[in-house]
């Protein structure tokens, strides 16, 4: 298992790349490549990262391949390179057997092959620019246009494409007389915003959870029992939308056992990032945020967990 990237509290600091050998439960660590959030897939020995951000420009997402070899990248630890050239070796093995099953199938046909060659890579990661020439975009005149419901289900039949000049008149004629009648439609959108924020301005403290306030708070709860009541209400009006299985688009952050942990909670927050658009480490706009459970248990601060999970379950639903 390779572990690439990331970033720590100081987002200059480039973190080193991780190895754990899954036969012999070691780790080993390597000169890192300065990344973070970006993708990462493998073919043969080389693996390929594309996107991200570089830790001496965090601001400018980048537009270029790293390409890997593997085999000179981790050539300091003969251990994990003899086991890598073996995993190799089984690769071409397998696709060997199975261009012999092909050619039987084959006619009499003779198949020229070309020998390939392999390219020596520096210990340092090599980039290479994908990007031929800069590509022009243009926005469109027209705007698409749906229908929604008054449970705010999409009516997938009623889409069209509009003039963005005729945009204004395109209410009228789906139905909806004034602006009024399409921001009573929105508002059913939208909870109990009030009780949410409630929760939310509490028990969201990426930055402060250790502050005298806080640890106060932990003391005496500032929230009744009828608060509560309506966020487990307003909550499952969320989750009961839900499918049993939830299917997750990439990029995501999937969160293990909490336990009741509230400061490790604020401490992932405070280095990873944290479901809000308020500041920069907010990046709900850019990730999902998957959290398996436990919740509860064990940890002091379960109540607090798992009412600010709900309060933020419901806030970026809505």
């Amino acid at each position: 298992m390779i572990i690439t990237g990331g970033r720590s509290k100081n987002i200059q600091d480039i973190l080193p790349t991780e190895i754990y050998d899954t036969e012999t439960s070691e780790w080993s660590r390597f000169n890192g490549i300065g990344l973070y959030r970006h993708m990462v897939f493998k073919k043969d020995n080389y693996i390929f990262i594309y996107g991200g951000f570089e830790n001496h420009s965090p601001n400018h997402p980048i537009e270029k391949i790293f390409k890997v070899d593997l085999l000179q990248y981790l050539k300091s630890n003969t251990q994990i390179t003899k086991k890598l050239e073996q995993y190799i070796a089984s690769l071409k093995e397998k696709e060997s057997k199975g261009k012999e099953n092909t050619n039987k199938n084959l006619s009499n046909d003779v198949l020229n092959t070309q020998p390939t060659t392999s390219t020596q890579i520096p210990d340092k990661v090599k980039i290479e620019n994908n990007h031929i020439q800069e590509k022009k975009f243009r926005l469109s005149n027209k705007a698409v246009v749906l229908k929604f419901n008054e449970n705010m289900q999409e009516d997938m039949g009623l889409i069209s494409k509009v003039d963005i000049d005729k945009f204004i008149n395109e209410g009228k004629r789906m139905g909806f007389n004034n602006v009024n009648q399409v921001t009573s439609l929105q508002n059913k959108r939208i909870f109990n915003e009030v009780l949410i924020n409630k929760f939310i301005d509490a028990l969201f403290h990426p930055f402060d959870w250790f502050t005298n306030e806080v640890e106060n708070m932990h003391n005496k709860l500032p929230f009744s029992k009828d608060d509560i009541d309506l966020l487990i209400s307003e909550a499952s009006k969320v989750i009961s939308k839900e499918p049993t299985l939830v299917k997750i688009k990439s990029p995501s952050k999937v969160f293990g056992n909490i336990f009741g942990q509230y400061n490790d909670l604020m401490r992932f927050f405070e280095s990873f990032g944290h479901p809000t658009d308020d500041n920069a480490m907010g990046d709900v706009h850019l990730f999902h945020y998957v959290f398996l459970g436990d919740y509860v248990d064990r940890g002091n601060y379960s109540l607090e967990v798992i009412l600010l999970l709900l309060a933020l379950k419901v806030n970026i639903f809505i």
